[in-house]
């Protein structure tokens, strides 16, 4: 996808453009040409500190993990739990649920995820698997 800087410098008013806009699409897949540098390329037209960036990865594991946390209830739904195929187990420590934390063991066989409870510290957690 190229991106010319008028789309790019539209994206830096607003980060968070509407969807109609010319500026729909990502600012940060641009056509600026590689370098033989091994840093990071300044993007000139981008919203600093692109900070969504730094957390994208974590969203998009918890997602796959299925979290539906409702922590002010001290309830965790996971909806169809789903490893990657390079990842046979995760596991997740002192994960917060409202006051208590909890840990999570997910493993993965053949194309089926499970996913077990190892610990809760603190007030009881209600923790909920579902498979669609």
């Amino acid at each position: 996808m190229a991106c010319g800087r008028r789309r790019g410098a539209c994206c830096a008013r607003s980060c968070t453009p509407p969807a109609t806009s010319a500026c729909s699409g990502s600012p940060l897949f641009c056509g600026f040409e590689r370098r033989g540098a091994d840093l990071p390329v300044h993007y000139p037209v981008a919203c600093p500190p692109q900070a969504w960036a730094s957390g994208a990865l974590v969203h998009v594991f918890l997602s796959m993990l299925g979290f539906r946390p409702r922590a002010f209830e001290q309830k965790l739904h996971l909806e169809s739990p789903a490893l990657p195929e390079t990842m046979t187990f995760a596991r997740l420590e002192n994960l917060r649920v409202g006051r208590p934390r909890v840990t999570i063991r997910f493993v993965r066989r053949g194309r089926h995820t499970s996913a077990h409870v190892h610990g809760i510290e603190g007030e009881p957690v209600d923790v909920t698997v579902r498979f669609c």
